[in-house]
């Protein structure tokens, strides 16, 4: 009988459970939600009421929760990254290639 593949050790190898490009679903899952609770807490319970909008049937003081599961969803996966390089410098070289070409659109 084959073994089942650990949900921590996708994408390691090259059999399926990956997603697509190697990305875990779940994770993707996990920052969809906090994206959606970020943007109910700005609406509902953040500056929706201070601009005088409407009053809504629901509010979500939680919400900002969502950046902090932003940070603990992206300290999981810079991990995930160093376990796939070899050295520091071919990790901070995939860092700067990766962030920096964003940061300079965002700059202009």
């Amino acid at each position: 009988m084959p073994r089942r593949r650990r949900w921590w050790r996708r994408g390691r190898s090259g059999g399926s459970g990956g997603g697509v490009g190697g990305r875990i679903e779940e994770l993707d899952a996990l920052r969809g939600l906090a994206a959606f609770a970020v943007m109910l807490y700005h609406y509902t319970a953040g500056e929706g009421p201070r601009l005088n909008r409407a009053e809504l049937l629901v509010s979500v003081p939680w919400g900002h929760f969502g950046v902090q599961l932003f940070f603990v969803i992206s300290g999981y996966v810079i991990l995930m990254t160093v376990r796939r390089v070899r050295t520091a410098g071919e990790f901070a070289v995939s860092r700067f290639a990766r962030l920096y070409p964003a940061f300079w659109v965002a700059c202009f």
